[in-house]
């Protein structure tokens, strides 16, 4: 399933989101895509998101497969550890949404 971050402020950001179970940790995995460039209170949302993630005891990857999308990601402060540049990861099976406004996990 895809979602788009949709709030007051924020252009679209898409992005596709799964859970992988390697060597025990719980990882979630979030693609993004870009439509157009992300502005600055959209990426900050959604490094909130992020955090809110890790914050349950989780790892995260988040991968911009987009250069320029890379870049505008990587300039916020304390996201460059999450960031990867180019995606080899399927992320075909088991898409679901995440709620980047409250960082909730739906399922």
């Amino acid at each position: 399933m895809n979602g788009v971050l949709d709030e007051p402020g924020c252009n679209e950001l898409m992005f596709r989101v799964r859970r992988s179970f390697d060597k025990g940790a719980d990882t979630v995995i979030i693609e993004l895509e870009n439509i157009e460039l992300p502005n600055a209170v959209c990426l900050h949302r959604f490094a909130d998101s992020v955090m809110a993630e890790r914050s349950a005891g989780r790892q995260v990857q988040v991968i911009a497969s987009e250069p320029a999308l890379y870049a505008r990601c990587a300039s916020i402060s304390d996201s460059r550890d999450w960031l990867i540049a180019d995606s080899t990861i399927d992320v075909t099976a088991g898409r679901r949404a995440i709620h980047l406004d409250s960082g909730h996990d739906p399922a």
